[in-house]
């Protein structure tokens, strides 16, 4: 199992999509990361998506008590984040929509 994971994307109307990425992660991981896209970003792509904040809540309502103690959320500013400098993660959990920005990274 490794140490700490990533996980990246908006995270707009929590689906269960989202719900087996994080699962997953958590499978690997004994932490993990999750980076919420900023609401900047956010209403650029869609003005109706909800808040950072909100979205952050939804995702840890769908979270079991265990997991939400293994889970701390971060602000996604950039398509990286932290991923391309973070010296702790050892793995990057993506989906078919956030694969080509990983894939940008481990060439990074």
């Amino acid at each position: 199992m490794k140490s700490l994971g990533l996980v990246g994307g908006t995270f707009e109307f929590f689906h269960i999509g989202h719900q087996k990425l994080i699962e997953t992660g958590l499978l690997f991981c004994k932490n993990l990361e999750i980076w919420v896209v900023s609401d900047n970003i956010a209403q650029q792509k869609d003005p109706r998506i909800q808040s950072w904040q909100k979205r952050c809540d939804n995702i840890k309502s769908h979270l079991s008590e265990s997991d939400n103690s293994r889970v701390s959320f971060h602000e996604l500013v950039d398509e990286f984040g932290a991923a391309s400098y973070h010296v702790d993660a050892k793995a990057i959990f993506c989906t078919n929509e956030t694969i080509g920005n990983c894939v940008k990274i481990n060439k990074i």
